[in-house]
């Protein structure tokens, strides 16, 4: 319907500026079902993204063109006629107008797609509006429509769209189009859930991301613990570069009479158990002794 009612609009606005009818269609049709469905098709400002940018614009900038030529733009009545009989009509009578487009869209779309493709999107090769919410299984209207009969779930569903679009083109009627406070809270309130849902994009699917990256980060460590699982546990005689540990003394392999076994002091196999006692005189005799002979050559 979002391309269908920016056809609309560019026809009023280039072809037939003078059609107040015509513009009572596009005005219920672009501020009512077109611009709600921002909320309703969640669609968000996501900049990074040009799918999500390109259904934003489609869909928001038709509402600002009609709101800015009706209560902006400087001698809007000289340039498009047509908005000087928009009293003219009481708001039933407005809605009933705009639902005429409505159902001529709504007939084709049925006729078009619905019918002449039905094989294709049956097997999936093709989606629409219809089977996409179908298949939305945490959705009010894909329960909702889960609840009818398969045979008569596209009618319910296309009769449903109709009664929401009435519903959505009531506030139009009765008071955006006379009111230019209210039509821009109205669009605030609109762009600011595009704002809110781009937000909410960003936070769950780069939340989601950065949790993944941490999922695989644990789980590339605990393969590598599991690789080698010496390498975080204490160190021991295997390891290389602790030689202190390979003593006796840090073993407590060494008792009693054994003591001086690995003392640097008693030469190896020697039956000596005990350090030799000597005097500090004897030693310092020891020492300067060889300073005192006389230099042989």
């Amino acid at each position: 319907m979002c391309y269908f009612v920016n056809a609309l609009d560019l026809i009023w606005l280039w072809i037939f500026p003078n059609s107040t009818i015509l513009f009572i269609c596009c005005y219920l049709l672009t501020l009512g079902p077109l611009a709600s469905a921002i909320i309703t098709w969640r669609n968000s400002l996501v900049f990074h993204s040009l799918d999500k940018v390109t259904s934003l614009f489609i869909h928001i900038y038709p509402p600002i063109v009609l709101s800015v030529v009706l209560f902006h733009y400087p001698n809007a009545v000289e340039r498009y006629p047509g908005l000087a009989h928009i009293d003219d009509y009481n708001w039933v009578f407005k809605i009933a107008l705009a639902a005429m487009p409505y159902c001529l869209w709504q007939g084709s779309y049925f006729k078009f797609i619905s019918v002449d493709r039905k094989e294709k999107i049956e097997s999936g090769q093709r989606a629409n509006s219809f089977q996409y919410l179908l298949n939305d299984k945490r959705g009010p209207i894909g329960r909702a429509l889960r609840n009818i009969r398969p045979e008569h779930r596209e009618l319910w569903f296309i009769f449903g769209q109709f009664i929401y679009s009435i519903i959505f083109m009531l506030l139009p009627a009765t008071l955006l189009i006379h009111s230019q406070t209210a039509t821009n809270i109205y669009l605030i309130i609109i762009f600011s859930s595009s704002i809110w849902n781009g937000a909410t994009f960003y936070v769950e699917v780069f939340g989601r991301k950065f949790e993944r990256e941490l999922e695989r980060l644990r789980k590339e460590m605990d393969a590598l613990t599991a690789s080698n699982p010496s390498s975080t546990g204490n160190p021991t005689s295997s390891n290389p570069g602790t030689p202190y540990l390979d003593s006796p003394l840090a073993t407590g392999s060494i008792n009693g009479g054994d003591d001086l076994a690995y003392s640097p002091l008693v030469l190896p196999n020697s039956s000596v158990s005990e350090v030799p006692s000597i005097s500090l005189g004897e030693a310092s005799e020891a020492v300067l002794e060889p300073a005192d002979k006389p230099k042989t050559e």
